[in-house]
């Protein structure tokens, strides 16, 4: 290869390098990178323990040398991820050399450069990074193997493939798909040819020998940890799995929905690949890596009902093939027509430039914010305050981002179960406190699916602020008392489905800071359909919002549409009142809406005030200190 050829290969590895180091320590670390740095954090016994991690425990002990050597910042516990990332495309570059030469090795080192998909989990500090070069590594390894017809083959270049192998199959589970597609391959091409079989079937009896032993250790964690939803086994599912799975290999994991076809452009782009390797006599290359995507897809789709769930970043082991196949596209297009050449080059720019928009710059897109979370508590924190973690897998990012400055507890899932043990250990926990922030993260539906705990709350306390953290949690606060006083009648009907009876409102007159408590007694009339949100609104002298808090019924237990005929809500809120608030006399008006459409209900109130659809209650007067 000429000198420019290796200057423009270094360049592209430089520019690769550079994007995976850009705002690497910016996002919060999120709830399984969190998980990883408290694995690492254990002895190396207990990482290898049955009980420590779902997949392999080679990237645990990779992450407790790093730790150790270079600290546990978001950039330190992500730094390996992108020498891996490296790692790979390195491979890739030489597996597109192996098939196609080095204009092939270029543009699948750019295209891989700037995939959406492989920089997004470049900055994880997850086991992804060792996963996607193993998996590289090895299938180039195989490749070269396979060109050689495997008997001239050097023994240093079977150690480099069963190496890699390993390295893959010893950080996720799903690398094996990629040794299933190779060794279908080997089995159906030498079905005939005992002496080439069997030197690949002493390779992999090798691997095997090395690799049992982890997974007899490891086999009671995942019985465990497995399901039974053999309803996921349908044509419907596969087709799911593929359309995500594809999708993330064309745009990555941060395309809006709106432009998910954009990563089409990709696919398309493979699909021509492979048949113009098929078209140049490439046909042992092309059945490779054509049946690592389709292992892939169907691995995943094999394994789905017995283990808890299925995100793309599983089948990133797929992706070398992928890459190579869709450079394969452009590297055709444009040996035919020069001018698809840059047509291509743009279009996969174009897609790439709208994923990395998102995932470096767009709030909703970040993969962590609990820091965020933790910072704005923080912000808010006075003394008498708790925090109650509802749902125990966050305790790692707690951990890792909490400060000593207020207590928290994890709310302990099991007693929630359980009327009288739920009661104790709720009031145990808050016991004494003046105002509760709840967090909750991840699956509600795997901790508290009734909403048990802002429920408890609800009925002992006013919900006073609700923040949905992008991507990072979601963040409540309950100030721990209620409205106190006789009801005000209100007989107001919102949308011919519910009754206002009363209010009370205490205090009637406060300083700016302070809170006020709000109870609105509602009546269900009719069996709802939708799940209404309310708006508690505080209006001032010039007709604007000076504060508010809005949320479902109950902090969110109650839902309207549980109420059923003639159920009685007691529903309690908190209007804190901002620090600055000018003195003067303020309105409370309130009403529900649709979400996500905000609509507002129509109210029938004869001989009271509405507007806008907010029925207005009463005055409060905010005095000066």
């Amino acid at each position: 290869m000429t000198k420019p050829r290796w200057l423009l290969l270094l360049l592209i590895l430089w520019l690769a390098f550079a994007l995976r180091l850009y705002r690497l320590e910016i996002p919060s670390i999120s709830g399984d990178e969190a998980w990883s740095w408290a694995v690492a954090g254990w002895s190396l016994p207990e990482i290898v323990s049955s009980d420590a991690e779902t997949n392999p425990p080679l990237y645990h002990i990779l992450l407790f040398v790093q730790m150790r050597l270079a600290g546990d910042s978001e950039f330190g516990l992500r730094l390996p991820s992108v020498w891996f990332g490296l790692l790979a495309l390195a491979f890739m570059g030489r597996l597109g050399q192996a098939v196609g030469g080095w204009r092939l090795c270029t543009a699948v080192l750019a295209l891989a450069a700037i995939s959406p998909f492989l920089l997004y989990y470049a900055q994880d500090a997850r086991m992804y990074g060792p996963a996607l070069a193993g998996a590289a590594g090895s299938l180039t390894a195989f490749v070269l193997l396979w060109q050689r017809d495997d008997r001239e083959a050097p023994r240093s270049l079977w150690l480099w493939y069963g190496a890699m192998s390993l390295t893959a199959v010893y950080s996720h589970y799903y690398a094996f798909s990629v040794l299933l597609a190779q060794a279908a391959r080997v089995v159906w091409a030498y079905r005939r040819d005992w002496p080439r079989l069997r030197k690949w079937l002493a390779a992999w009896a090798a691997m095997a020998a090395l690799f049992l032993p982890w997974l007899f250790i490891h086999l009671s964690f995942l019985d465990r940890k497995a399901s039974s939803r053999f309803e996921e086994w349908t044509l419907a599912k596969l087709a799911e799995i593929a359309r995500r799975t594809l999708t993330a290999y064309g745009g990555g994991v941060t395309l809006p929905a709106a432009d998910q076809w954009l990563a089409w452009l990709a696919v398309g782009l493979a699909a021509i690949g492979a048949f113009g390797l098929w078209r140049m006599g490439k046909r042992r290359e092309t059945a490779v890596l054509s049946a690592v995507i389709l292992a892939g897809l169907l691995f995943a789709w094999g394994v789905n009902p017995i283990m808890p769930f299925f995100w793309e970043r599983y089948l990133l082991v797929g992706m070398p093939a992928f890459a190579l196949l869709s450079a394969a596209g452009a590297w055709q297009l444009a040996r035919r027509w020069r001018w698809t050449a840059a047509l291509s080059a743009a279009a996969v720019g174009f897609v790439s430039i709208v994923s990395l928009q998102n995932q470096f710059y767009d709030a909703a897109y970040l993969k962590g914010g609990y820091g965020r979370v933790i910072a704005d508590i923080e912000n808010q924190a006075q003394p008498g305050d708790v925090i109650l973690l509802n749902n125990p897998l966050q305790g790692a990012l707690y951990d890792y981002y909490g400060r000593d400055s207020l207590p928290a507890f994890v709310v302990d899932r099991g007693l929630l179960l359980d009327p009288a043990g739920m009661e104790a250990h709720l009031s145990a926990i808050t016991g004494g406190a003046s105002r509760v922030w709840v967090i909750e993260t991840g699956n509600r539906a795997s901790y508290d699916p009734e909403q048990k705990v802002r429920g408890w709350l609800s009925q002992r306390g006013s919900r006073a602020y609700f923040y949905n953290h992008p991507a990072g949690g979601e963040l409540y606060l309950f100030v721990m008392t209620a409205a106190a006083g006789e009801l005000t009648p209100a007989a107001a009907v919102l949308n011919d489905e519910i009754r206002l009876n009363g209010y009370r409102v205490t205090p009637t007159a406060a300083r700016a800071g302070e809170t006020l408590l709000l109870t609105l007694a509602w009546e269900g009339l009719v069996e709802m359909e939708r799940p209404y949100t309310v708006f508690t609104h505080l209006i001032g002298p010039d007709g604007q919002l000076a504060a508010q808090t809005d949320g479902q019924p109950g902090g969110g237990a109650r839902p309207t549409n549980s109420w059923g005929v003639g159920a009685a809500i007691e529903d309690h809120y908190a209007i804190r009142l901002p620090p600055d608030l000018p003195p003067g006399r303020y309105t409370i008006r309130i009403g529900m809406y649709t979400w996500p459409e905000l609509t507002r209900l129509p109210i029938n109130a004869p001989g009271q005030i509405v507007v806008d659809e907010a029925l207005e209650l009463t005055a409060v007067t905010v005095v000066s200190e």
